[in-house]
Parts: structure tokens; sequence; C-alpha cells
């Protein structure tokens, strides 16, 4: 939890299974303590209920030193079971020499295996990130296919007559011409010449409208009062006009 994690909340489903199997002492809850008398079938039957849990993500197995349990047989079962669920499953096997054994047969099934609780919790709060990380990358924009491509030399030819009139800022009426043709949705704008053009692109496009100046030599358009916003009617449009 320190790092970002949090341990899954078993169903109640799953907790009358463990009733079924495990000692009335057991701890109830997650962490699930299978307690130190567990034979092989009592670990193999817990997992898989943790397993089949659908508020579980991911099953860290720990194993400590225990004669009833050989660690190389826990070894080989969490190895079956990994290969039936599309859930993470990594083991710490505790002992020394004693799990050697064990955690070769893990490792070369590329079943991640630790010395410590600590380092696996670490390791799979990563590999979380990463996945999640990995889906953010998948929902960025794919590429515009070849038929919906925007005609780049019309751009550039376009950019090089803004350049050669010595221009560093486009108009607004460019700027969203040259997004649009990238795909990217721009509010609808029109150039009009009079009141009358500007009553009817109103009436066209629907109020409420903005309007704004236009000219290459004003590129805040605030600062000299060449925007009026909220106009929602053509008469409020020559009332404006007027008291301009």
């Amino acid at each position: 939890m320190e790092l970002g994690g949090e341990l899954a909340r078993l169903s109640d489903q799953s907790i009358n299974e463990l009733n079924s199997f495990l000692p009335t002492f057991w701890s109830r809850a997650n962490p699930i303590d299978v307690l130190g008398d567990a034979d092989h079938n009592r670990y193999l039957k817990a997992v898989k209920v943790c397993l089949t849990d659908p508020n579980v993500d991911g099953v860290l197995v720990i194993y400590t030193p225990q004669a009833i349990c050989p660690p190389d047989r826990l070894a080989d079962s969490v190895v079956e079971m990994a290969k039936e669920t599309w859930k993470p499953i990594l083991v710490t096997l505790v002992g020394g020499e004693y799990v050697q054994k064990g955690r070769e047969i893990l490792l070369n099934h590329k079943i991640p295996e630790y010395e410590t609780p600590e380092d696996a919790v670490k390791t799979y709060l990563l590999m979380y990130k990463y996945y999640k990380n990995l889906a953010l990358l998948y929902e960025t924009p794919t590429e515009l296919p070849l038929t919906e491509s925007p005609p780049k030399n019309h751009l550039k030819a376009f950019i090089k007559r803004v350049a050669k009139e010595e221009r560093a800022i486009l108009s607004e009426e460019e700027s969203k011409n040259y997004l649009s043709n990238y795909g990217l949705p721009v509010i609808e704008a029109t150039m009009v010449q009079s009141l009358e053009g500007a009553i009817k692109t109103a009436d066209r496009i629907k109020y409420p409208v903005v309007i704004k100046i236009v000219s290459p030599d004003i590129s805040h358009k605030s600062d000299v009062g060449g925007v009026r916003t909220g106009i929602r009617t053509a008469e409020e449009r020559r009332i404006r006009r007027t008291g301009a």
C-alpha cells in the first residue's frame, strides 16, 4: 500500500471455499494464511481459489520451509497453474539452499521468483504501472489513412508563402484551416465583409455567435476591443455595432 498498491478484497464465495478446507483459525482475509502445517494440496487449493476470484488481479505465493510440503513439488504445481490462467503469479521461496531446487524450477519456466515478499510486491506494482502506461499509449490517435492524409505539399507551399510575407503569426482562419487539414476539430468560422454578411452567416450557423476583427496587423484582438462575445440575435448585433 505504501507503493500505491491495494490488497484484493476476497469475495464471499472465496471465503466460503477457503473455510471448507483451511483450519478454523485461518486469517479469514487477505493475506491468506494456510498455516504452518499446510501440505501441498492445501497450498494448491488456496492458490486456485485466489486465481478464480474476480476481485483478484494477481497472486503472490509465499513459502517457508516445512517438511509436509517440499518446495520443488509446490514449484511444479505453480508452473502448471500458471499455464491455465492469464493472471500473473509471483513466488517467494524463503529458505536458502533448501528451496534452491524449487527456485530453479520456477525460473526455468519463467515464473518470477524472489527471496523476499517485498521484492515480489515491488515487481508486481512495476508490472501494473507498465501495463497501465502501455494501455494509455495504445489510446493515442493513430495515423490518418492514406486516403484521408492532408495535402502536405499544399501546406508546405502555404507556409513558404507566409514566410515570404515575413509573417510569424497565422491568422485565425489560416490556423484553423491548417489544423483541419490534419483532421483536428476546430470551431466553424467564416470571413465576412459586411454587417449583412455577418447576419446571414449567424442565421446559418445559429446563435449565439462571436464576432472578431480580422487584420494581419492585429494578433491580439482583445487588446483593441476586436472581440464581441455572446451575441444572440441579429438586432443585438446591430446595437453593438452602433455602440462600437
